[in-house]
C-alpha cells in the first residue's frame, strides 16, 4: 500500500520537475538570445 500510495506523488514530482526545467530553459534561452540578436541588429547597423 505504501508503494502505490507513493508512486503518485513521484510521478506528480517528476512532472512538476520537468515543467519546471522546461520553464528555465526557455527562460534562460530567451535572456540569451534577445540580447544576442539586438547585439547582431546594432554590429549590422554600425558596420552594414
Amino acid at each position: 500500500m505504501v508503494t502505490t500510495d507513493q508512486a503518485p506523488t513521484d510521478r506528480v514530482r517528476n512532472d512538476d520537475a520537468t515543467k519546471a526545467v522546461r520553464f528555465l530553459a526557455i527562460k534562460a534561452a530567451i535572456f540569451i538570445l534577445i540580447p544576442a540578436v539586438a547585439a547582431m541588429i546594432a554590429v549590422y547597423l554600425r558596420f552594414g
